[in-house]
């Protein structure tokens, strides 16, 4: 699980704030999540490619994103306070 550190990166936050407002990431709660060891791919919110020793979560909304989990979780309560804030 993402430590706390991690979570607290306003530099990959302020990334993952941006692909959303530029589409490049959707603003949607997933409701599938598959995980796995990284494929060697790159990270949707990061960049940087998910190696084998790192877990990978791929979700289907609509369309394929994979994320290192901590980026997932980051990408995840960005969504949650974007819905919080439409409300």
């Amino acid at each position: 699980m993402p430590t706390e550190y991690q979570l607290r990166d306003r530099a990959l936050r302020a990334r993952i704030r941006l692909l959303i407002d530029d589409g490049a990431l959707p603003a949607v709660i997933a409701k599938r999540i598959h995980a796995g060891y990284g494929s060697g791919l790159q990270c949707h919110a990061c960049g940087r490619s998910i190696t084998p020793e790192q877990l990978e979560y791929e979700t289907l909304v609509p369309k394929a994103f994979r994320l290192h989990v901590e980026c997932h979780v980051l990408w995840q309560i960005e969504c949650v306070e974007r819905a919080r804030k439409r409300r």
